[in-house]
């Protein structure tokens, strides 16, 4: 006895929630955009205000998996399908933060500068520990930059979630059915 899989359903789950995952960066950037004089550090921060929604798009990935396989699929393919959905949040999401750093608001990269130009000269540092401070810090601070440490962070933050998330939603299945099974 086999069993016939949907083929197109490989990609298309991942596919789904990963774009999904880059639309709501994409959102959460631009709020952070109109609210930036009120709280400019959400900008440093962005990266990680995004993987809460990257966990859950996980477990609703895997959870739509399991109704479209019905529930007949091995802890690989569920890492499999978490991962990509991991992967293609972070292309989305660096896709999205590219057009937002190069077209809407390009003077972002210089903003950040300014403000750790500012924390630097607060802290009543000697001139040339502020020099050395600028000389180590200022090249990080570009698009590139930006860019990388979103894909990374998320590519990262989604592989640590793919390998427990498989296992915790099976748990999860599992103590439900043994709940309705004790009535």
């Amino acid at each position: 006895m086999s069993i016939d899989f949907p083929s197109s359903s490989l990609i298309k789950v991942p596919l789904k929630y990963g774009l999904i995952g880059g639309f709501i960066f994409c959102i959460q950037i631009n709020i952070q955009h109109l609210f930036r004089n009120a709280f400019p550090e959400l900008v440093i921060y962005s990266a990680y205000l995004s993987l809460p929604v990257l966990f859950i798009l996980i477990f609703l990935g895997l959870n739509e998996k399991r109704r479209v396989y019905e529930g007949q699929s091995s802890y690989v393919s569920n890492l499999q399908n978490c991962l990509l959905i991991s992967m293609f949040t972070a292309f989305s999401s660096c896709f999205f933060m590219f057009v937002y750093n190069e077209y809407i608001n390009n003077d972002l990269v210089d903003l950040m500068r300014e403000r750790f130009i500012s924390d630097l000269q607060a802290q009543d540092l000697a001139p040339e520990l502020i020099k050395v401070e600028l000389r180590n810090m200022l090249q990080p601070f570009s698009t590139t930059w930006l860019i990388k440490r979103q894909f990374l962070t998320t590519l990262l933050f989604g592989t640590i979630f793919s390998l427990s998330a498989p296992l915790i939603a099976k748990s999860l299945r599992q103590r439900k059915l043994n709940k309705n099974s004790t009535f």
